[in-house]
């Protein structure tokens, strides 16, 4: 904890390993962290200034966003958490339900979907965007321009039905013979 009047660290709170993205509950009291090589979110309560809980998670938990009313918090798994040599491998949103303290659903993203980077909410609470890479691991491989192995995308997550809306690639892509 930061004194910002006297840039100066006042107190510590004992994290999981590689501990990042943190974000705070809108009652201000309960902070989250990406326990990345923990597989876990660590729950500190900045009260009692103490880690209250872990919660597992799929695998690397590099980014998550907190609903504005606080009910759910979704994170962003860095790297799928199945075997890597299946016709379907991607990564998932874990859904945490914050007043239960667990994964109450994981969103897969589309096939080949990993390195999930950022989660964003929309303000109005309905959507939550991914960015992500996609890889096109079972198409052969033809040109390695403008993502034809890996390419960026972006995922949308409807909140309100907790499942995959959509996804775009982006980027633009290179024409043929030119």
């Amino acid at each position: 904890m930061v004194d910002t009047a006297k840039s100066a660290i006042v107190e510590t709170i004992t994290a999981g390993h590689t501990a990042m993205d943190p974000v705070l509950a809108p009652d201000g009291k309960t902070l989250y962290v990406c326990n990345r090589f923990n597989n876990a979110i660590g729950v500190l309560d900045l009260v009692a200034k103490r880690e209250v809980s872990r919660i597992p998670v799929c695998r690397e938990p590099f980014a998550e966003a907190i609903t504005p009313d606080g009910k759910f918090l979704l994170v962003a798994n860095h790297l799928p958490g199945g075997r890597a040599d299946g016709n379907y491998v991607a990564a998932v949103v874990s859904v945490i339900d914050a007043t239960a303290s667990r994964v109450v659903k994981e969103i897969p993203l589309p096939n080949g979907s990993a390195s999930l980077k950022c989660i964003r909410i929309s303000p109005d609470g309905k959507y939550a965007a991914v960015s992500h890479v996609v890889s096109r691991f079972l198409q052969p491989t033809t040109n390695i321009f403008m993502g034809e192995i890996n390419g960026n995308g972006l995922s949308i997550i409807d909140l309100g039905r907790m499942e995959l809306f959509g996804a775009v690639l982006l980027g633009r892509s290179r024409q043929r013979g030119g």
